[in-house]
This record gives structure tokens, C-alpha cells and sequence, in this order.
């Protein structure tokens, strides 16, 4: 894919988003690309999709709000939760 491409498809989820024509929305993407640091890419990750999106947000003069909990290495399909949390997380691979 084209690097253009890839972040116009991007964009207009984000976009979309940002105008209130969606409440919300999902991007399913392979290969994941949040490993990519500032200076460089890691593995198959060449672009941060929550940065691209955040900031297409600031350029928009849009208000981004980003909360995430990383699950580390235990990101398996059978990783559920625990406890009262269990079958409240799923991680789709």
C-alpha cells in the first residue's frame, strides 16, 4: 500500500470522528503498527496509527484523547480478564 494510501484511509475514519458524523469508530489493521518509536520503525510496525490519527487531530485544531492499558506480552486470544473482569477484554489476532 502507498504510503498516501494508507494514511488517507486512516484520516477519514479520524476525520469523520472529529466532524460528529460518527460517534465512533474501528480500524482493523495488520500488521499492528504501535511499536513504532519517534526515530524509527520496529519489526513490521512503519507507522504509529494512534499518532497519524492524533495528529491529524492537532492539525484540525481537534481535541484527542488517548487511553490505552498495555497489556505487555499477555495479549493472547485466551487472555479474558480476571475476577469480576473476566470476558471484558478480547484480543483479536
Amino acid at each position: 500500500m502507498r504510503f498516501p494510501t494508507f494514511i488517507l484511509v486512516q484520516s477519514q475514519l479520524v476525520e469523520k470522528i472529529g466532524a460528529g458524523k460518527l460517534e465512533s469508530g474501528i480500524a482493523l489493521v495488520r500488521p499492528p503498527r504501535h511499536h513504532v518509536e519517534s526515530d524509527g520503525a520496529i519489526g513490521f510496525c512503519l507507522f504509529n496509527n494512534v499518532a497519524i490519527a492524533a495528529n491529524y487531530f492537532l492539525l484540525n485544531e481537534r481535541v484527542c484523547f488517548d487511553f490505552s492499558y498495555p497489556t505487555g506480552d499477555d495479549g493472547s486470544y485466551t487472555t479474558i480478564g480476571e475476577g469480576l473482569g473476566a470476558g471484558y477484554n478480547i484480543n483479536v489476532w
